[in-house]
């Protein structure tokens, strides 16, 4: 096996974990944390504040856990949020929730696209030659 092979198929599963989207939930923050145990929820605010939270948890009456995003205006009553250090949502402020999950057509097409498309190529490749 060359050495672009092995490159190609150690780094194949880490573009599948591109495939994934947010699905809105349509039931109480409390209940999703509690019954799916996401590993990452998008909560976006009142304010329109939009925070991407890593192994979220319901603490007391907020969404805790570990920012990995921000998109929107910044900070809550004055405390500013950092990316990579824990946070504390206060359920009342939360607008939306969505929960990251697998995008199955987008990884089909991703996986159809790097073996159909190659694939394609050496047939036309070899029919070509043959021809010749």
């Amino acid at each position: 096996m060359t050495a672009r092979r092995l490159i190609a198929c150690i780094m194949l599963p880490c573009y599948l974990v591109a495939c994934m989207s947010w699905k809105t939930q349509e039931v109480s923050p409390q209940q999703v944390i509690a019954e799916e145990q996401p590993t990452k929820v998008r909560v976006t605010r009142t304010d329109g504040l939009m925070i991407t939270v890593k192994e979220p948890a319901v603490s007391g009456d907020s969404i805790v856990g570990v920012c990995t995003r921000l998109t929107g205006p910044g900070g809550f009553e004055g405390v500013p949020i950092v990316c990579g250090q824990s946070v504390s949502i206060p359920l009342a402020s939360v607008a939306k929730l969505e929960v990251s999950s697998p995008n199955t057509g987008a990884s089909i097409g991703l996986i159809a696209g790097v073996l159909v498309v190659p694939a394609a190529g050496v047939l036309l490749a070899i029919a070509l030659n043959i021809e010749n």
